[in-house]
């Protein structure tokens, strides 16, 4: 056997190992009956699923002495083993922040980029929030984050219909249970009506919802689902990205002692100019422009490509 494989399978026992020692106790009674351990197993294990598959799969191939075999999925397990950054694997949650209502346009127009760019990526796109001068956007799929995360930053435009404006954008993973946990004492929810569209249910049923992170003050306000639990859900699904954030950001500053907020950097940094006089979007990071047409078809990732190539890297 070639001494690359040794080496790769010897890096892969212990993940064999792992794997079965989950699937063991995944059907133990008392893991079952803990819904929220059953699930953070089982992700986990999940998550091991495919290299599983492909090391079982290389010991087959080297136990019958089948080096093509073998060759093949020594390939494809190396790059399964290879570690990625999990937050770049993650959906995005995107808010989008203007000072004043003559910016509202500019927001608008941020929002009609990014719903087309998560067509274009085949990305769930939905409209969180949308309160005056704010907007949450959630972009969903793998990877959404990863292509996303350079628009953190302040977005300026100039000319046409939009006028000179500027808005803030922040990028966040969006999290789960597993990764921020909530305590219900924590929670204060508040119900009431719903001043936005809707139709007739929206105005004679209370739906929507406000939570307020009580250690921290951090609230949630979703009103555009039809339904109070819709609403709950998504009130509950922004106040974990926004708790990560925050006790993200506090680790790093005690670590550190130097590092800016996400917020204060999307104030603070000048990353793009959407130009329509001339119809283009200029990147000041990378130099790079495209048209607004292209913008408008999901054309955005284009602009920040090589600061994506960089992360990688």
């Amino acid at each position: 056997m070639d001494q690359k494989i040794r080496d790769l399978v010897k890096k892969y026992l212990p993940l064999r190992e792992r794997y079965n020692e989950l699937t063991e106790q995944l059907e133990s009674p008392e893991i079952i009956a803990d819904n929220r351990l059953y699930l953070r197993l089982s992700d986990e294990r999940n998550s091991l699923e495919e290299a599983y598959q492909l090391g079982e799969a290389l010991l087959v191939a080297v136990e019958l002495g089948d080096d093509r075999e073998a060759e093949a999925l020594y390939a494809c397990l190396v790059e399964e083993l290879t570690p990625d950054f999990e937050s770049d694997t993650r959906s995005a949650i995107i808010e989008i922040r203007s000072e004043n209502p003559q910016a509202d346009p500019l927001r608008q127009e941020l929002i009609k980029i990014y719903s087309a760019f998560s067509t274009s990526h085949n990305y769930t796109f939905s409209i969180v929030e949308d309160e005056q001068k704010f907007t949450t956007l959630l972009i969903e799929g793998k990877g959404a984050l990863s292509l996303l995360k350079h628009e953190t930053g302040t977005h300026r435009s100039t000319g046409g219909k939009i006028g000179n404006s500027s808005v803030w954008v922040s990028v966040m993973p969006k999290m789960d249970d597993v990764s921020v946990v909530i305590n219900d004492k924590d929670l204060r929810t508040d119900i009431f009506h719903s001043s936005g569209a809707g139709g007739q249910n929206i105005n004679k049923v209370a739906t929507a919802v406000r939570l307020t992170h009580i250690p921290t003050g951090i609230q949630v306000v979703c009103t555009e689902e039809r339904s109070q639990l819709q609403n709950r859900n998504r009130a509950h699904l922004v106040l974990r990205s926004r708790l990560y954030a925050y006790y993200h950001e506090k680790e790093l500053v005690a670590r550190r002692k130097a590092q800016l907020s996400i917020s204060h950097i999307a104030r603070t940094h000048r990353i793009r100019l959407l130009d329509y006089d001339n119809e283009k979007i200029l990147d000041i990071r990378t130099n790079l422009t495209i048209t607004l047409k292209q913008a408008y078809q999901g054309a955005i990732q284009n602009l920040t490509t090589p600061l994506i190539i960089k992360d990688k890297r």
